[in-house]
């Protein structure tokens, strides 16, 4: 796909793929935010560069046109057309009157224009009286103003979560990235120069593991490992072994905050029953009911403002068109279903992390679902035995790693790296799992 020069560098730069994340954190601060990032940039042009309201004012705002006033000339001064002709530099002077007196006359419908996109309006029904009293004409409408600035401000807080996540797994003893991109390069290559980076790369990851306590040595200690409270006890944090799958459960959640608080956000933004309003108007398209006009993104508004003229202020009631809402009210349908749609998305993969990285047993099955039984029988492995390489050898961390590698790199290379693994783990006295070398396939 084409796309903007510079800009589109400058912004692959500042939000690019990342490497240790899923295809959900993606969906969230990638796609989402790019988004909601390029509707604000699109509303933004339309209403600083463009003309995103029209108003009816009376006829006294408008610049009466050279046609006008050159009749009125005549008219007035009971000239001849003849005469006229001869005064050709008179024509130029009612020319050029002509030309200002309009334009100041019609300056008057550019600040009632001005004027009502950014003070107060208000929206009344057409089968309905407007108020009388002035107090019940209050500023109803002001959200729309705002559109380009809030878009932006959502797009800052979808990205949120995975700056979070970017500046605290560093401070950890596993460095994902690295580890992923050296994954990568193994897939370049072939052959004993693969097998080779493939086993540094498994003593790489074994001995950033090898920096934790073992389980029992804390075990009287420990604290939950969905406990927020867990953060607090920072050296058992930075040796459980889970410190890197914690902060990533953490980011899940943050995201999982932070798409129910959008939600929230927009509904009290809008100024009414948004959700309720999304719903609505979803039904009344699947029952092919006509496209009601919305309170909330009303197309024609009142206005009202006083003019000096003098020593007098003069009340205007004028009647405006904002064209943006009729924008804008297909832009929050639509994203009122894509935030329904990465709610969905978030919530069920946070609880999957959690299921998986907070239990043994799925920890253990995402890590070796497929092993030959008939292998294990032969080497004499129990499902304990599997559970203690998992749990006490690779960690939530390892198995978090091994996941980004799976996913980000291939399935290949992330069964060539536990069959290294095992290698390693046998050799530190666990013999019987030395004889598993088959094919192990993992996620």
């Amino acid at each position: 796909m084409l796309g903007i020069p510079l800009l589109t560098d400058y912004i692959h730069k500042v939000i690019k793929p990342e490497d240790v994340a899923d295809s959900v954190d993606y969906l969230n601060y990638y796609c989402t935010s790019m988004l909601l990032a390029l509707a604000a940039l699109a509303i933004s042009a339309k209403q600083y560069f463009g003309s995103p309201i029209q108003c009816w004012v009376p006829m006294e705002f408008r610049g009466p046109s050279l046609h006008y006033l050159i009749v009125f000339q005549f008219i007035t001064l009971t000239i001849s057309f003849e005469w006229f002709h001869k005064k050709a530099k008179s024509l130029q002077i009612i020319h050029c009157s002509a030309t200002n007196f309009g334009a100041f006359i019609g300056g008057w419908e550019k600040y009632a224009e001005d004027y009502c996109f950014i003070q107060n309006s208000y929206y009344v029904p057409f089968e309905e009286q407007i108020p009388e009293e002035l107090h019940e004409r209050r500023d109803q409408l002001s959200y729309y103003r705002w559109v380009p600035i809030v878009l932006a401000l959502q797009a800052l807080m979808f990205f949120a979560p995975n700056f979070f996540w970017n500046m605290l797994y560093k401070q950890t003893a596993v460095q994902p990235r690295g580890i992923v991109k050296e994954a990568q390069k193994c897939t370049r290559l072939c052959g004993t120069q693969r097998e080779s980076e493939v086993h540094n790369l498994a003593e790489y990851i074994s001995d950033s593991i090898s920096t934790f306590s073992r389980r029992d040595e804390y075990e009287k200690r420990e604290v939950h490992p969905l406990c927020v409270a867990y953060f607090l006890y920072f050296q058992q944090f930075s040796q459980s072994g889970r410190n890197l799958a914690l902060l990533y459960l953490c980011t899940k959640l943050f995201y999982v905050a932070n798409i129910i608080g959008q939600l929230y956000m927009m509904n009290h933004f809008l100024g009414g029953d948004y959700l309720y309003w999304g719903y609505e108007t979803f039904m009344d398209v699947a029952t092919g009911k006509e496209w009601a006009d919305s309170p909330i993104f009303p197309r024609v508004i009142m206005c009202d403002f006083q003019v000096r003229r003098l020593a007098n202020l003069q009340r205007h009631t004028v009647q405006c068109v904002i064209m943006m809402n009729m924008i804008n009210e297909k832009l929050y349908l639509f994203l009122w279903f894509w935030f329904i749609f990465v709610g969905i998305c978030t919530v069920v993969n946070f609880l999957y992390y959690v299921f998986v990285m907070g239990i043994p047993h799925l920890r253990t099955r995402l890590v070796l679902w497929n092993v030959n039984n008939e292998q294990m029988k032969l080497a004499g492995l129990s499902k304990s035995e599997l559970i203690r390489f998992v749990h006490d050898f690779l960690h939530p961390d390892g198995v978090l790693i091994l996941k980004f590698v799976n996913e980000h790199v291939s399935g290949r290379v992330a069964r060539e790296l536990v069959h290294d693994l095992i290698r390693i783990y046998a050799k530190q006295g666990f013999d019987k799992l030395a004889a598993v070398f088959g094919d192990l396939k993992i996620f």
